[in-house]
């Protein structure tokens, strides 16, 4: 099935790019280690992404965590929030910058968002709803916070076992047992937790059978904890445990709450891409790319002999800005 827009987790995008590739460095003139192997493969990997789902006159948005992200709020909320993940070393960041300022040049249907306080998974559900109603979505991660927009229209692509695997409404219900949306996803976190992101279950060992009732019969953890000792399918020993854990369960879904964000907003955190093969030129030849290769539009532009563009001219070691 091919789609109208693509929306792609671009930080877990890139990831998987680098860590295939992350051995095949340049350096540039001023001693900069540059991994040219991600941004080498994560390229192919929005060919294939193009190829395989995007409609001809479709357009890809790549989704960004700002560098003060809501990674910040929320770890006001709770100090452990993503704590066990280890930081990525400067050659990571620094390689990522690259691809960003590369996407931004490289075609006319790309658009790369990003808002300062947001991350990523906050931009999905209001980018969606800026789209025109009768266009079809495709969201490109394997995080669940993206699958809450799971709709008719709009699916997500989750990579496994090396293919993509495609989860719609009834996808969606088959594996987890019930709709998919922003409230029942935040319901099932709340209780489950989320160990990628440090958040430790609301309550332990409670039946999904359960859990799925739970989640289809009430709005909120505080609409659960006002009801629930009239519940009538949970046992006293864990509506005693709900209660007991009441503070683990509110914390939770605090954390995995989406941050709000106006149409306004959203539309104003959309940097429209142009292609300039000048630009492209540049990045492919400090990064020692051949660019016949990695670029046959960019090649066509210049001449084989013409003489390499000083590395130490188009990137400075000053961090570049993110957008």
């Amino acid at each position: 099935m091919k789609y109208d827009n693509i929306l792609i987790d671009t930080s877990n995008f890139y990831m998987r790019a680098y860590a295939v590739n992350q051995d095949l460095t340049t350096e540039l003139e001023d001693g900069t280690k540059i991994v040219t192997g991600g941004i080498y493969t994560a390229i192919k990997m929005i060919e294939s992404v193009e190829n395989k789902f995007l409609k001809p006159e479709g357009r890809i948005f790549f989704l960004f965590d700002n560098c003060y992200s809501g990674d910040n709020r929320r770890k006001e909320i709770d100090p452990e929030y993503k704590a066990n993940r280890t930081k990525k070393d400067d050659v990571f960041y620094r390689s990522l910058d690259i691809f960003q300022t590369l996407l931004l040049n490289y075609k006319d249907n790309f658009y790369c968002v990003k808002r300062e306080g947001f991350e990523a998974d906050d931009l999905v559900d209001p980018l969606v709803k800026s789209l025109p109603e009768d266009e079809e979505v495709l969201l490109i991660s394997n995080d669940m916070d993206w699958f809450r927009s799971i709709t008719q229209y709009c699916h997500v692509a989750k990579y496994e076992m090396r293919d993509y695997v495609i989860y719609r409404p009834i996808d969606f219900i088959e594996k987890f047992g019930f709709e998919p949306s922003i409230k029942n996803v935040i319901m099932y976190k709340a209780f489950r937790g989320d160990s990628s992101d440090n958040i430790a279950p609301g309550v332990s060992g409670i039946r999904e059978k359960d859990l799925n009732r739970i989640i289809n019969d009430y709005n909120s953890i505080t609409d659960l904890l006002s009801k629930i000792n009239s519940n009538q399918y949970l046992t006293n020993t864990f509506k005693q445990k709900i209660i007991e854990n009441s503070s683990r369960l509110l914390l939770n879904e605090k954390l995995v709450s989406f941050q709000p964000m106006s149409l306004v907003e959203i539309v104003g955190s959309i940097y429209t891409c142009k292609f300039n093969a000048k630009v492209l030129h540049a990045i492919y030849k400090s990064l020692n790319f051949q660019i016949s290769k990695i670029d046959p539009r960019v090649a066509c532009f210049f001449n084989k002999n013409e003489s390499p563009v000083s590395n130490s001219n188009f990137f400075k070691f000053d961090k570049a800005s993110r957008i």
